[in-house]
């Protein structure tokens, strides 16, 4: 049996939610079904018996060099094989720093396979390393089954809702301005739920019928969905996204999260949707204007046979092609492929 070690990315000893979505999740499927002997932990040293080790993104915030080196050297050494995940392009990612894109450059010019979540991300990756294999993201039942079937809808007020870290705060502005006229608009049918940390929580909350919610440690993803599927029924989720060098090779996780909650949303007119959403069928498209937002809004809001449509046939694509559980093959392939050296 192979035996594969995990290093999920973290910061600060906290693993990081991608490191669920990207590697712990996938590969432990695999380890239930006996087909590897999966170990996790950020010291590579204490599982040196591994035939394959797994490292994600920037590894940790305190990663050197030296460390790196390290590594590479014990692998190729050893015969070992390392298969490296990176599922955004951090490389053109402003907030990440120079020692750290240095530490992602080093790690895939010396793995023996790169695995990615798009191809915009496998062609941005592929002048570091020939080997790349594009894996999208999928979820788990384990997670959302207990709200499959269920959608949001009879309630006195529609709700829009927006899930949003620090770095969306930029998409988040781009979609302020017709966000507060559909709140004025319909300022006695229509909430406003934002989670996440964005920065003007303040300035939310001077406009009509927003709420913000803080997570605390809900936030950490073994908990937020079960927190999410007992507590958030939103009507109209929003995905705004620009579109720049970093943000052209995001995936649509978005689309995910929404159609396993029920809910009908509303995305940007950008590369990350544009193979996935079918324009008024399982979502809405819009260009990032403020009258395309402000419309693409209105239209939901006023027609809740098109938002229970577009909610149902959302969450029927993720039951039938979007479920980790019936993928997690893809990533046994992978670990396959480097081991036999192919």
């Amino acid at each position: 049996m192979i035996r594969v070690h995990a290093i999920g990315e973290s910061s600060n000893g906290q693993l990081h939610d991608v490191a669920y979505i990207r590697l712990y999740d996938p590969l432990r499927i695999l380890q239930s079904d006996g087909r590897i002997v999966l170990t996790t932990g950020q010291d590579y040293k204490e599982y040196e018996n591994s035939d394959v080790f797994f490292i994600e993104r920037t590894w940790n915030e305190a990663i050197s060099n030296e460390h790196l080196y390290e590594f590479i050297n014990y692998v190729k050494d050893t015969g070992k094989k390392f298969i490296y995940e990176i599922d955004d392009n951090l490389l053109d990612n402003k907030d990440i720093s120079v020692s750290q894109k240095n530490a992602i450059r080093l790690m895939a010019k010396n793995a023996d396979l790169i695995i990615v979540s798009t191809y915009e991300l496998k062609k941005r990756m592929s002048g570091l390393n020939p080997h790349i294999e594009v894996i999208p993201n999928f979820l788990s039942t384990n997670y959302i089954g207990a709200r499959r079937g269920k959608f949001c809808f009879n309630k006195q007020k529609i709700v829009i809702g927006y899930a949003g870290t620090f770095s969306h705060q930029q998409d988040f502005q781009m979609i302020k301005l017709p966000l507060m006229q559909i709140l004025k608009k319909f300022e006695n049918e229509v909430l406003f739920e934002v989670i996440g940390v964005l920065t003007d929580k303040e300035t939310l909350r001077t406009l009509p019928n927003v709420r913000v919610i803080e997570l605390g440690e809900k936030s950490r993803y073994d908990k937020f969905w079960g927190w999410m599927c007992d507590n958030i029924y939103w009507d109209i989720g929003i995905a705004p996204l620009r579109e720049d060098e970093f943000t052209k090779c995001k995936s649509d996780i978005k689309f995910l999260d929404y159609a396993a909650l029920g809910i009908a949303g509303i995305y940007s007119d950008h590369p990350a949707y544009l193979n996935t959403i079918a324009p008024e069928i399982n979502g809405i498209l819009v260009k990032n204007t403020c009258d395309a937002w402000f419309y693409g809004l209105e239209k939901l809001i006023t027609n809740a046979e098109l938002r229970y449509n577009i909610a149902r046939n959302a969450q029927e694509e993720l039951y039938a092609n979007r479920l980790l559980d019936n993928n997690a093959d893809r990533w046994w392939n992978a670990i396959k492929a480097v081991m036999s050296g192919k």
